[in-house]
């Protein structure tokens, strides 16, 4: 059907199986977002997506390194009482979060 020469072909096979380990990949991190945090990706990374702090579900806010469960629940809680967050730094009026802690997590998260 095709005429592709040995290199080509080999380079489909590549394509092929990147485009599997992408999908692999992505499939777990769907399905659990701490998943990637095992892997200890450092803080430097950018090849990580931003998270909207005022349209994040509880389990996008827990893929951000620093925040868990019980963090997560009161941003979201907070938001929901409060209306959305105007600044970054209005992340400080919910429990828990200080200067140490916005500093840490402020490179992944946004507002819209």
């Amino acid at each position: 059907m095709f005429n592709l020469t040995f290199q080509e072909r080999r380079a489909v096979l590549f394509l092929g199986a990147l485009l599997i380990l992408g999908a692999t990949l992505n499939y777990f991190a769907k399905r659990n977002p701490r998943w990637l945090n095992s892997f200890n990706i450092s803080s430097e990374c950018k090849l990580i997506n931003k998270i909207s702090i005022n349209t994040a579900l509880k389990e996008e806010l827990i893929s951000i390194p620093g925040i868990g469960e019980v963090m997560a629940e009161r941003i979201v809680s907070y938001r929901n009482q409060n209306g959305p967050f105007s600044n970054i730094e209005d992340l400080k009026k919910v429990k828990g979060i200080k200067d140490k802690k916005l500093e840490s997590i402020k490179n992944y998260i946004v507002l819209p």
